[in-house]
């Protein structure tokens, strides 16, 4: 089976985050691991009907985005690469390329050069 982190920042187009799991819950060989930033989960509640029940359970495994020891967050958690979505060049790809952040949508991103996709809104 294959393992997937799907990371949903805090930027306006939190609904790709949400399409994107329903497109991966088709796929019955992939495992998806959700980590939604705090920022993300306030642009859910303001900009659409979804809510965080219903975003998660389309996940097999969600992590709270606080939790420092989230085994996601280890270079030795196996995965077959992560997506953050939406990703700014400020919240994501800039942070990974530095190899720095606080949250595990971005930390989990940056532990050994695990495979990163990025889908940027706008």
């Amino acid at each position: 089976m294959k393992r997937l982190i799907v990371g949903i920042s805090g930027a306006t187009g939190v609904q790709m985050g949400y399409r994107l799991l329903q497109a991966l819950r088709t796929f019955e060989d992939i495992e998806v691991h959700l980590v939604v930033s705090d920022g993300a989960k306030l642009i859910f509640e303001r900009e659409s009907d979804l809510t965080m029940e219903h975003v998660e359970a389309l996940a097999d495994v969600v992590w709270d985005n606080h939790n420092l020891a989230a085994s996601i967050s280890s270079g030795s958690f196996r995965t077959d690469g992560m997506v953050v979505v939406p990703c700014s060049m400020k919240s994501g790809v800039s942070r990974r390329s530095m190899r720095y952040g606080t949250e595990r949508t971005l930390h989990s991103a940056s532990v050994k050069k695990r495979p990163v996709a990025s889908a940027r809104f706008g």
